[in-house]
């Protein structure tokens, strides 16, 4: 047996919003209204109407309540097929927009719907498809401090009844549940309903800013004090240092102060009202908040942090002998015209001689004597100057340090530098003999070449002259001159001997040119340079290169065959020797 079975459509589950309210102005607020699919079956939006009630406590007497759209971007409508938009016979226009006075109530009508199928299907996330977003407007500012109070009607009675129509199969069905639909809850912040801030206050008039100075030492506990030439009762001030709002306020975690038609902190009521606050920026300037948002006082304020400047003291003195009397000078830096001074010994303060920028005493072997310096600058730091310490006697004999400088060097030369390893600051150094002086440095120092000799050097201080340790002695080495054999003469066309790369009297160097040419007669002069480090001069050795000389013969025969003739002459007749070849 065949059993039929008919399946009918189900109505969407879903979840409709208001949210995101927000404040524009004095005289304005926005809200929207999404639908957000919440169950399994698909929401095909057909059409809405939407009656939705507000506070009437936020309405001033006389102001008149007007109602529009908010053109809303495409990606702002998130329907699930990524559509721009609602389809244009879903959009109400302006028109669709109104307001119920006698019952306090936003309408918004429906228009025709578009259609099954017209992809226009709710989201599935939070918030939902937005549906419109609608700006609500009084000519005159709303009511401070009143929420907007957000509520559905339902009820013709009330105003105009809220609903909402779906595709269910292909018939545009009302699917209004009255229950489903909120007036915050999605994202954060859900906000439906919000309190009008300071509305139906004007805002605030701009009153005059002041400081206390215009200069201040940039130091702790110094500072401006800035002040209103008044505050109006139901405002909040705000103080702003180089752009930034001070976070809080002495005796108050609020950063604000607010107009109370007198002010009061701490016990204290200052005339003109004061902000708590010592301000260390250069640009001040003070805000309240009104109507239209933070407000901005008449003026901003200009200071000029002033620098502090770094006082500064030290002291210094000479040697003197025991049972003498010695003075203790001090150098300052950021004084002023007029600094104060007090002179301790051993920690205790001389307090009938000891308030000068100098001081003198009969000082014992251990003392300790320090200077206190008071500034008489309007801005300094630290507020007392303490000297460095010093401990009697002041110096002591200059310490020891060993003599450089000993060796030999070439007569033709300027000597070798004598000084010493080390030295001391406060010590002048004197070598001996010549009498040069030196300044120690704290580091090994030099006099400079000195010629031939010995050489010593002394320290001196207040404390007295100390011999340094040791002496230079420095010889000068006499100048060589080198020595080569002659060479030479050479016949034209001859193989000649090397230059010798060493005198003989033992001299290393080169010589140019480098080698001997017997290309031409004639007499050349080569030139011999020592190696570096002997104490050498240059010389130089002359070779001669004779010309080729033809031998002269006088005639011999003529001989008879079988005659014994003459022997042939071993020598010319202009003396060459030599052979004969047949001989």
């Amino acid at each position: 047996m065949l059993i039929s079975i008919s399946m009918k459509a189900q109505n969407p589950a879903y979840q409709c919003r208001i949210h995101t309210a927000t404040q524009v102005n004095c005289n304005t607020y926005e809200f929207s209204v999404s639908v957000q699919k919440t169950g399994g079956v698909a929401f095909n939006l057909a059409q809405f109407q939407l009656g939705i009630n507000i506070n009437p406590a936020i309405i001033p007497a006389g102001g008149v309540i007007s109602v529009a759209p908010v053109t809303l971007a495409p990606s702002a409508r998130n329907t699930t097929t990524g559509g721009a938009t609602l389809v244009a016979a879903q959009m109400p226009g302006i028109e669709k927009f109104s307001f119920d006075a006698s019952k306090n109530c936003i309408i918004v009508t429906p228009v025709a719907p578009p259609g099954a199928s017209n992809s226009q299907y709710m989201q599935a996330s939070v918030p939902g498809t937005t549906l419109c977003k609608i700006r609500v407007s009084c000519s005159l500012p709303f009511l401070f401090g009143n929420a907007t109070g957000h509520a559905w009607s339902f009820s013709l009675n009330s105003g105009y009844e809220t609903k909402l129509f779906a595709y269910v199969g292909t018939t545009n069905t009302n699917v209004t549940v009255a229950a489903s639909h909120t007036v915050s809850g999605g994202p954060t912040p859900p906000v439906g309903n919000i309190t009008l801030s300071n509305m139906g206050n004007a805002n605030p008039t701009a009153q005059a800013v002041s400081s206390d100075v215009v200069s201040f030492c940039n130091l702790p506990g110094q500072g401006a004090h800035i002040s209103l030439a008044a505050m109006q009762a139901g405002y909040a001030y705000y103080l702003y240092v180089d752009g930034v709002q001070i976070a809080s306020l002495p005796f108050n975690s609020d950063p604000s102060i607010s107009g109370t038609g007198g002010v009061l902190w701490g016990g204290i009521s200052p005339n003109p009202p004061t902000f708590p606050y010592l301000v260390k920026g250069t640009t001040v300037s003070v805000k309240s908040v009104g109507c239209s948002g933070m407000v901005d006082m008449a003026n901003t304020v200009t200071l000029s942090p002033a620098t502090p400047v770094v006082a500064s003291i030290t002291i210094s003195s000479t040697y003197v002998p025991a049972g003498q009397a010695a003075l203790f000078t001090s150098t300052v830096s950021g004084g002023g015209l007029t600094p104060s001074y007090q002179w301790y010994v051993n920690g205790t303060g001389d307090y009938v001689s000891g308030f000068g920028d100098s001081y003198s005493y009969i000082p014992v072997n251990g003392d300790v004597i320090k200077c206190e310096m008071y500034s008489s600058e309007a801005c300094f730091t630290p507020a007392v100057a303490t000297s460095n310490l010093i401990t009697w006697p002041p110096q002591t004999p200059p310490a020891l340090f060993n003599v450089t400088g000993s060796g030999s060097y070439c007569a033709t030369g300027t000597g070798l530098p004598v000084g010493l390893d080390g030295s001391e600051l406060g010590v002048t150094y004197t070598i001996t003999p010549g009498g040069a002086t030196v300044a120690g440095t704290g580091s090994a120092i030099t006099f400079g070449n000195q010629l031939a000799g010995t050489y010593t050097v002394s320290g001196t201080n207040v404390a007295g002259t100390v011999a340094m340790t040791g002496s230079a002695i420095i010889t000068a080495n006499s100048v060589v001159t080198p020595a080569f054999a002659a060479m030479g003469p050479y016949c034209v066309g001859a193989t000649p001997a090397a230059l010798p790369g060493t005198s003989t009297n033992g001299i290393t160097g080169t010589w140019n040119p480098a080698a001997i040419s017997t290309a031409s007669a004639g007499t050349a002069t080569y030139t011999f340079t020592p190696d570096a480090g002997q104490c050498a001069v240059s010389t130089t050795l002359s070779v001669t290169v004779n010309a080729n000389v033809t031998p002269a013969f006088a005639a011999m025969g003529p001989y008879c065959v079988g005659a014994t003739p003459a022997a042939l002459p071993g020598t010319s007749t202009n003396g060459i020797t030599g052979t004969w070849n047949p001989a």
